[in-house]
This record gives structure tokens, C-alpha cells and sequence, in this order.
């Protein structure tokens, strides 16, 4: 994979996020917006201040219902911060990008620096800092579906440097769609007869759709044939964060261009139907659960408000450590509580 600096990493996934509009303050991100005026038709706002930066990016976040993005210098970051007030009351997906302290200089007592980063905690749902260039795409994916995901509201990104002049450095980290609009994956093969069907074993099996399943990107399932049983066949056609109408005309076209939607099992008249074992609830592995997850899955259900009988404890309970597993295999830095992030990462199996 060919090296990219993370201006043209940010540059190109701003584009592809539909960013039409950046609201700023210079200088700040200064290559990254070299970057924007080569590669892409976003436009470039200056503000007279950077509470109008955040106060313009809420707005164009309201009209258009997509992510606002506004950006600040280390400077002038904790103006952006007092500015997010409204959009965080308001609920309004607002991105603010802002410089940060680098390194070499912390606890040096350089003008005008200080730590930003908790001015942004009450105003906004996730806070982070990019330390490292390679760090660019999973923080980004992570900010704008962390913005738009349950009730929305602003989130910032604090990039190394007082002015983010991380993003120069290079990596290899070229997005994931930077030369394809969709990917098409194969499907699981044919149901299992409702008979053997057991619920834990969704996380016991290892699944290639997981991986979308917890990003959250847009997905359509279609069908394309039937197995030996006569049970249909599916595929998934993987899209862009925020391309639903990119795999909606994939999917369109498939659809023209086969006849698998339109065909039905064979029924032969006459037949009886088969008998049908309703699967057990539990697999018999609830009581294996250790004191200290069973007692997370507790508290877990009443934060939710969830009133649960004897039953569906155990089924909680059932799937609570291969969760929780697969909560430690998501590469992130910051709290389980959060979302979960955009990226996924499979440690080294010894599996052949």
C-alpha cells in the first residue's frame, strides 16, 4: 500500500464523508486544506472568530443534516470549545478539529499553550487526541459516526501540533474506498433448520460480517441463489459511511441484471409440512459466568432500564464473554462505554 500523508488521508475522507462546507480560523490543519483545495470542491470558510467557526458549522449542520466540521489552532481552542455549547444543547452533529500541544514542548511553559482537550469534555460526547499520523482514518470514521449515532452532537479531534502539522507526516494508511465505491461479500451459506439453531453460537462462530455489523456502515442483503436444501443464498454489498444510495443503485442493478429475487422455493403440493423442534432457549453455559461479569451484565441492564427475568439474564449472561472479548479485539483509546470505533483490528491467530 503506497504511503500518504494524513492531509491527503483527511482531505479525501472529508470528501467522501459529503463535507461540503469547513468553518475555521487559520492556521490550522495548514496542508490539509492545501489538500482540500487540490483534490476536492470543499469550500473553505474564514471566520471572524472561532466561536462563529462553531456557531456556522452547527448551523450548516441543522440545514443539511449531515456533520458540521469547524477547526481552531491551539490558541484559539477553547473559543471553539465555548462554541460548541449550542450544538451540544441542541443535539447538533458538530466536528471540531483544533491544533494541540506537541511533545517536545509540553511542560515547557510555551506562550499560549495550555491543555485544551478537558475544555471539550462537557460540550462534547467523544474527546480525543491524534497523536500519530496512522491514527488519522479510525479517528475520523470514529468521530463522524460517534456525531451522528444515537442522539447527535459534537465531538473533537485534537491533532499533535499547534497547528496539526502531524498531518505532513506519512503513513500507510489509504482509505479503505479510496479506489472502490462498494464491496460485495459472500454470504453464510443456508439458514440452519430451526431445530439446531442455537442463539449463542452468533458469537461463538466467527463471522465476516461482524466487522460491519459494529462500524455501522450502510449494508444491503440480497439473496442469489438457493443451497441444496432449497433454502436461499445471500450476499452483502458494503458501502461507504453515509452511501446508501451508491449500494441502493449496486443492488438495483444487480437486481436487473439476475432473476434471484423473483424466485421462490420448490413447493410440492400435497407434502406435509415438516415437523418443527423449537430450539432451546439456553446452550447451558449462563451458569459458567463469572461474579464480575455477571455483575457488569446487572448493572448494565438497569443503566438501560431494562427489566429482565431469570431467562433473559441467562441469555445476557450466555453471550456477555464472547462480547466482552470481542470488545478488547476493537483497537481504541478511549472507554468501553464509548461507541465502538470504526476500526477493526484481529490479533495473530494460529489458525492456518
Amino acid at each position: 500500500m503506497a504511503k500518504i500523508t494524513g492531509a491527503q488521508c483527511l482531505a479525501d475522507m472529508l470528501q467522501g464523508y459529503g463535507v461540503s462546507h469547513v468553518f475555521m480560523v487559520p492556521a490550522v490543519l495548514r496542508r490539509t486544506f492545501a489538500e482540500i483545495e487540490r483534490r476536492t470542491k470543499i469550500k473553505r470558510i474564514h471566520t471572524h472568530g472561532e466561536k462563529s467557526a462553531a456557531y456556522m458549522a452547527d448551523g450548516c449542520a441543522r440545514a443539511s443534516g449531515r456533520p458540521g466540521i469547524c477547526m481552531a489552532q491551539v490558541i484559539g481552542a477553547l473559543n471553539l470549545a465555548a462554541g460548541l455549547r449550542d450544538a451540544h444543547l441542541a443535539h447538533s452533529p458538530v466536528i471540531a478539529f483544533t491544533g494541540g500541544r506537541d511533545p517536545k514542548t509540553k511542560f515547557r511553559k510555551v506562550y499560549q499553550e495550555v491543555d485544551d482537550v478537558p475544555a471539550f469534555e462537557p460540550v462534547t460526547k467523544f474527546n480525543a487526541t491524534v497523536d500519530a499520523v496512522e491514527r488519522f482514518p479510525d479517528m475520523v470514521r470514529q468521530a463522524f459516526r460517534v456525531a451522528v449515532s444515537g442522539t447527535p452532537g459534537p465531538v473533537h479531534l485534537q491533532f499533535c501540533g499547534n497547528e496539526g502539522q502531524i498531518d505532513a507526516e506519512e503513513a500507510e494508511m489509504e482509505p479503505l474506498y479510496a479506489k472502490f465505491d462498494a464491496f460485495v461479500t459472500a454470504g453464510l451459506g443456508e439458514a440452519p433448520r430451526l431445530s439446531d439453531y442455537r442463539s449463542v453460537s452468533f458469537w461463538q462462530k466467527p463471522s465476516l460480517l461482524t466487522a460491519w455489523n459494529v462500524t455501522g456502515q450502510p449494508v444491503l442483503a440480497l439473496p442469489n441463489g438457493f443451497g441444496r436444501n432449497g433454502l436461499p443464498l445471500g450476499m452483502q454489498i458494503l458501502g461507504r459511511p453515509f452511501g446508501e444510495e451508491t449500494i441502493l443503485r449496486v443492488g438495483h442493478a444487480y437486481e436487473q441484471a439476475t432473476e434471484w429475487h423473483a424466485r421462490r422455493p420448490a413447493l410440492v403440493p400435497g407434502n406435509e409440512a415438516p415437523a418443527v423442534t423449537p430450539p432451546p432457549v439456553l446452550s447451558g453455559t449462563a451458569d459458567q459466568v463469572n461474579a464480575e461479569t455477571r455483575d457488569l451484565c446487572v448493572k448494565a441492564a438497569r443503566r438501560a432500564g431494562l427489566q429482565l427475568d431469570d431467562l433473559m439474564l441467562a441469555q445476557l449472561l450466555e453471550g456477555a464473554p464472547y462480547a466482552l472479548a470481542m470488545v478488547k479485539r476493537l483497537r481504541r483509546d478511549h472507554d468501553p462505554h464509548h461507541e465502538p470505533a470504526n476500526v477493526f483490528s484481529f490479533p495473530p491467530s494460529g489458525l492456518g
